[in-house]
C-alpha cells in the first residue's frame, strides 16, 4: 500500500492566509457590533466606546486592527483614526470619509484659534490642552461621548446645560485624556 500524496500547496501565499469565505452573505471581517460617530464626538471617544462594547482596552482594539501606535495620546489616536484605511472601514462600518469629517471638525477649532492669535498678536492658545479634556458631567451622563467643544480653551461653560466644564473626575480626581493611560484600561459603561 502506497502512502497518500500530500495535498497541493496554494501557489499564492497571500491567498492562503485569507481563505475564509463569505457564508450566506455575511462579511466575516466586519465586527458584529458597530457604533456610529455621534455629532461633535471626538474620534478617541468613539474608539473608546467601541472598545468598551467589546470589553477590551482601546490599545487592544488597535492591535486587533493591526495598527502600531507608539503613543496613545488622544491627538495621535485621532490622527491615526482619521487616515484612510479600508480594513478599519470594513471592521467598524464607518467610512473613511466619515472619520475624516469628524477629525476635520475638530481641526477647525485649532485653525480658528491659530488665526485669532495671529491676527490679534495674542499669546498662542492651543486647542490641545496638556492637562486633558474638560467635560460637562450632565452631557457625559446623557450621551457617554466626549464633545470636541470641550477641548476649546474658549469654551468654559456647557452650551446645553449652562454649567461650568470640569477638568477632574469628581470620583477619583483624575484628569480625563491627559495622557496615554486612557487607552490601556477597559472603560466601564
Amino acid at each position: 500500500m502506497q502512502p497518500k500524496p500530500a495535498p497541493a500547496q496554494p501557489s499564492d501565499k497571500r491567498a492562503s492566509t485569507h481563505l475564509r469565505g463569505i457564508t450566506s452573505g455575511y462579511d466575516l471581517d466586519a465586527w458584529p457590533l458597530t457604533l456610529s460617530i455621534e455629532p461633535d464626538e471626538t474620534l478617541s471617544s468613539w474608539w473608546a466606546r467601541i472598545a468598551s462594547r467589546f470589553g477590551v482596552s482601546p490599545a487592544a482594539l488597535f492591535r486587533e486592527v493591526g495598527f502600531r501606535m507608539g503613543s496613545y495620546t488622544p491627538w495621535r489616536v485621532e490622527q491615526r483614526l482619521a487616515r484612510p484605511s479600508s480594513p478599519l472601514s470594513v471592521r467598524t462600518g464607518v467610512s473613511n470619509e466619515t472619520r475624516a469629517q469628524a477629525h476635520t471638525a475638530q481641526a477647525r477649532i485649532s485653525d480658528l484659534l491659530a488665526s485669532v492669535t495671529q491676527r490679534y498678536h495674542a499669546p498662542t492658545i492651543s486647542s490641545k490642552p496638556s492637562f486633558g479634556s474638560r467635560f460637562c458631567p450632565s452631557c457625559l451622563a446623557e450621551t457617554g461621548t466626549w464633545s470636541g467643544l470641550w477641548r476649546s480653551p474658549l469654551i468654559t461653560m456647557c452650551p446645553y446645560h449652562h454649567v461650568m466644564l470640569v477638568d477632574e473626575c469628581p470620583q477619583c480626581g483624575g484628569r480625563p485624556f491627559s495622557g496615554p493611560a486612557w487607552a490601556m484600561h477597559e472603560r466601564r459603561n
